[in-house]
């Protein structure tokens, strides 16, 4: 018991869980938090779980409490506990009997850990994740997070930070699973696992409301086309432009590569096609989408650790029910002002989990119960 306390057991509650978290499973054992400071020596830090400092537990029936003193298990030093008895030492009785508080304490703090994902945005990838008037964020993603979160029955927080530093921060285990739209690549697909696509993802382009549409790429002579500089689509008009023929207007941001379009400074405007569609949304009278694009069938999807298979497939099993009681289709002409068809992603239910065809797709019959 007492060697369970000093190493391991104690500590990995607060590791895993934090301090709020672990004192909340102490107050569901009865517990009223920490009564003194103790000493941990050596390697057998129990302090981990309230920080520096190693907690001994008040006993909210008993009013017992916590001295600096040292316990019998090697270099272990517990605090001196008084369990029902007025003093004493930490002895083997006492030893045993926490011993099965603690590992009480670390199932329920595992069950409290459990109630609660985190899911991690790009804050700043409108309409995906944006920030909003009053603070926090908002879009597509957040609203689908929610919706997962509510069909599954778990609240889900969300974490907004840089999409390059999302992955790395699932990987730490900091988050537990990235909400940002994510691209499915072989290359990914072989380091994380996948959810089914919820978006297909596309480069589309855009031209003023009064230009003639633009049906295939040899129209796109002689015209400026406006982008995000560095982006994805940048890379490809400047491996294209010679074949076609077209100039590139490259921006710092996607939003002023929109106001070349629409002040003249450009004939099309290329970005991603939800992007493009959300920009057209906000001024239809001045722009409109193109019937050319270009598709090479990827999609967006929510990304696990490899060994998380069991989170991912929960969320998956969520995800099919929004696409079946048409959430994502609601949610689509909301962000994105379109109605998708039954062939795209926000509607069609792929087979198994995962993404058919890449690494980490798991063909067994989902268990979705919509």
């Amino acid at each position: 018991g007492a060697e369970r306390l000093a190493d391991g057991g104690f500590g990995r509650v607060g590791r895993n869980f934090g301090k709020p978290r672990a004192e909340d499973a102490l107050e569901r054992l009865g517990f009223n938090g920490v009564a003194a400071r103790a000493a941990a020596a050596g390697e057998n830090q129990a302090g981990e779980l309230f920080g520096q400092d190693a907690g001994v537990l008040q006993s909210s029936g008993n009013g017992g409490r916590g001295e600096r003193g040292a316990g019998p298990a090697g270099s272990f030093q517990a605090g001196r506990i008084v369990l029902g008895r007025e003093s004493g030492d930490f002895d083997q009785a006492s030893a045993a009997a926490l011993g099965g508080v603690f590992a009480t304490v670390l199932a329920v703090g595992s069950a409290v850990a459990q109630d609660k994902l985190i899911a991690g945005v790009d804050g700043t990838f409108a309409p995906h994740a944006m920030p909003k008037l009053g603070g926090g964020v908002e879009g597509f993603n957040i609203d689908m997070i929610e919706a997962i979160g509510a069909k599954m029955g778990r609240p889900i927080e969300i974490f907004a930070g840089e999409f390059s530093g999302l992955i790395p921060a699932m990987n730490a285990g900091k988050i537990s699973f990235v909400g940002a739209p994510t691209t499915v690549t072989d290359e990914r697909a072989k380091n994380l696992l996948f959810t089914e696509g919820y978006l297909n993802t596309y480069y589309q382009f855009v031209v003023p409301a009064g230009a003639p549409d633009i049906t295939a790429f040899e129209q796109l002579k002689g015209k400026t086309i406006s982008l995000n500089k560095g982006s994805a689509y940048d890379k490809w008009a400047q491996t294209n432009k010679d074949q076609y023929g077209f100039e590139v207007a490259a921006y710092p941001t996607n939003g002023d590569a929109v106001q070349a379009l629409l002040s003249g400074r450009a004939d099309v405007h290329m970005s991603g096609n939800t992007v493009a569609a959300y920009a057209v949304s906000k001024a239809k009278d001045k722009m409109k989408l193109t019937t050319l694009k270009v598709d090479d069938g990827r999609v967006w999807a929510a990304a696990f650790r490899k060994d998380d298979a069991a989170t991912r497939n929960a969320v998956e099993e969520a995800l099919e029910c929004l696409k079946k009681d048409g959430t994502l289709v609601k949610l689509s002409e909301k962000w994105f002002g379109v109605t998708p068809t039954a062939d795209q992603a926000q509607v069609k239910v792929y087979e198994g989990y995962g993404v058919p065809g890449m690494p980490g797709h798991d063909a067994t019959p989902s268990k979705a119960k919509c």
